[in-house]
């Protein structure tokens, strides 16, 4: 990976000395009041260990393919996170 740059997106450089620390990108998420969407799904795998060991998988196996594509490694989750939202909410 160059120097600077974490999964496709370009650090902040400061020097030091010698040295070259680099910030890491950050995401933020925003949701709307009342969305609790996340914290459903969250909940659900803690009382399903079954399925966070599928989502586990899931999310390992998608690493080479989406290594330097945030976007694409969330679409391709989206199956999956869809069917237990589904399920919890049921």
């Amino acid at each position: 990976m160059p120097n600077g740059t974490y999964g496709g997106v370009r650090g902040e450089e400061t020097k030091v000395g010698q040295k070259t620390f680099v910030s890491r990108p950050t995401r933020f998420h925003f949701h709307r009041c009342g969305d609790r969407a996340e914290i459903c799904f969250r909940d659900y795998l803690i009382a399903h260990p079954d399925l966070a060991r599928e989502y586990e998988a899931l999310k390992l196996s998608l690493i080479p393919a989406y290594t330097h594509n945030r976007d694409g490694y969330t679409e391709a989750k989206s199956d999956f996170v869809s069917r237990v939202l589904a399920l919890a909410k049921s």
